[in-house]
């Protein structure tokens, strides 16, 4: 059984039995006018994403949709339906960050009820490309100036999973602003800008969220819990840790391209069977990571098309 992390009360017990047993969790009440409601999420070792459905203005709003498959829609449809609510009771749709398996649906969801969307301004950058092919060039350039060798880049041709819908590119009908109220002045809902998952400075927005007075974090992947500025505080840590990783890699080998700094941090499987999507998740963790070294001075990049990392400092930085 896999451990609660140090100072983390779980507060969705139900929620957390159904990720130890590999299943999809119930629909729950959190609060009064409050239901998380989790969709499949299939051929990802996430399994499911927790979208949250939000009493307002005569119907719901609902943050988070789920992957753009049709398991995932008969998922949201009748997770609704548990929680006494209808598909066509969506007013609105709050996006949290542009990630497929958060914004999936929500074109169609707008499609078959009218709901407005939103998310914030920089989440839409994948708009940038005008068609797939256009992205997967892009992709593989970034891959290739990173330092990628033929079996990265065999690594990363799979299809797509099946079932995917073949489109769902999404354009708000309003952005979502820090400090704001999305659902209307005096409603609960604040919205806080916290970049870095997508987008952005991510550890800026970890010592941000350590100040808000959280009693409950709701997440849209595991379960839900107590404990806000110590899974900050654990979060920082792992970075610290892996940010010594980096360094120790360039320090053994200068000179090192991104690609061989992420075959050289410690994985939760071997590099070889890290594949497809995985891989290039773990790459852009890698030069995230090296990024950030070289913004606060520890490292730099001597190269000018392809990567050439190396070492300033003997140590990394501390951020506990």
């Amino acid at each position: 059984m896999s451990a609660v992390p140090e100072g983390i009360v779980v507060s969705g017990t139900l929620q957390r039995q159904a990720w130890l047993d590999r299943v999809l969790p119930p629909v729950e009440r959190v609060r009064p006018g409050l239901w998380s409601i989790p969709t499949p999420f299939p051929h990802s070792p996430l399994r499911y994403v927790l979208s949250y459905a939000i009493e307002y203005s005569g119907g719901i709003a609902l943050v988070d949709t789920g992957w753009p498959c049709e398991e995932a829609w008969d998922g949201l449809v009748s997770g609704l339906g548990q929680a006494g609510w209808d598909v066509t009771d969506i007013k609105a749709v709050l996006v949290t960050h542009g990630h497929g398996d958060h914004m999936g649906l929500a074109r169609r969801i707008r499609e078959r009820t009218g709901a407005w969307v939103a998310m914030h301004e920089a989440d839409t950058g994948h708009n940038k490309y005008p068609d797939r092919a256009a992205f997967i060039r892009a992709s593989a350039e970034w891959l290739r100036r990173r330092g990628g060798q033929d079996a990265d880049f065999s690594a990363m041709r799979q299809a797509p999973p099946p079932n995917m819908f073949d489109e769902f590119s999404l354009v708000p009908d309003r952005f979502l602003v820090d400090g704001e109220r999305p659902l209307g002045p005096g409603t609960d809902l604040l919205s806080v800008w916290t970049p870095g998952h997508t987008p952005g400075q991510y550890l800026a927005s970890l010592s941000a969220m350590s100040g808000l007075g959280a009693g409950e974090v709701l997440p849209a992947h595991e379960y839900r819990f107590i404990g806000l500025a110590e899974r900050v505080r654990g979060i920082r840590h792992h970075h610290e840790t892996r940010l010594g990783e980096v360094m120790t890699a360039l320090r053994a080998r200068p000179g090192s391209t991104s690609v061989h700094v992420a075959e050289a941090l410690r994985w939760s499987r071997p590099w070889e069977q890290m594949l497809g999507i995985q891989r290039r998740f773990a790459i852009g963790e890698a030069y995230a990571h090296l990024v950030h070294l070289e913004r606060t001075g520890y490292i730099t990049n001597k190269g000018i098309d392809v990567d050439d990392w190396h070492a300033l400092r003997d140590t990394g930085p501390r951020l506990v």
